[in-house]
C-alpha cells in the first residue's frame, strides 16, 4: 500500500513540477534494447500496462515502448537496476 502512495504522489510532484517533457512519438522496441535504456540512468518514468505494454520515457523527452515478456518483468529489471533507477517515476494500471 505504502508503494503505490508513493508512487502517486511521485507522479504528482513530477507533473506539477514544470519538468514535463513534451509528448513525443514512442519508438518501438525490443525488450533487451528496454533492459539497457533502463539502466543507463536517463529513464524518468516507467509505465506498464496490464496487455504487458511497458512505456520508458526519458528525461530528453523520448518515450520508448516495447511489450515485457510476462507480467510484472519490467518491475523485477527496475529492483535489480540499483542506482541509476533509483529516482524513477514508476505506474502500472
Amino acid at each position: 500500500m505504502s508503494i503505490f502512495l508513493l508512487i502517486i504522489i511521485g507522479a504528482f510532484v513530477y507533473t506539477y513540477s514544470g519538468t514535463v517533457p513534451e509528448e513525443t512519438e514512442a519508438q518501438t522496441v525490443s525488450w533487451k534494447e528496454v533492459t539497457t535504456i533502463l539502466r543507463s540512468g536517463n529513464v524518468a518514468q516507467v509505465t506498464q500496462l496490464h496487455n504487458l505494454t511497458v512505456t520508458l520515457i526519458l528525461k530528453d523527452g523520448t518515450r520508448i515502448v516495447t511489450k515485457e515478456p510476462t507480467i510484472d518483468d519490467i518491475w523485477d529489471e527496475v529492483h535489480s537496476c540499483g542506482t541509476p533507477c533509483d529516482d524513477m517515476i514508476m505506474a502500472t494500471e
